[in-house]
């Protein structure tokens, strides 16, 4: 009961349109769901680079204010030219 009314929601969330139980055929479920949670998945993954770029920028501003650059990995082949 809880799943299929999710699917409906994330229909009506994607704009789609969610089939008549009376009428659908299995298929046209599965497609609607599929559909839906196609646009669920692209929704979150739109969220979750927005968020990412959001903390890169809020880190960038902190450590402007406390005059500090930015740490830079260094690459496993990396040796410095004193040390042998």
């Amino acid at each position: 009961m809880y799943f299929n009314n999710r699917i409906e929601n994330l229909l009506r969330e994607s704009g789609g349109n969610w089939p008549d139980d009376a009428s659908a055929t299995e298929e046209e479920r599965i497609q609607a769901e599929n559909a839906a949670l196609k646009a669920r998945n692209e929704y979150l993954e739109t969220e979750n680079a927005a968020l990412k770029k959001l903390k890169e920028v809020e880190r960038e501003l902190m450590l402007r204010r406390q005059g500090t650059k930015r740490n830079t990995k260094r690459s496993r082949n990396y040796s410095k030219k004193d040390s042998k």
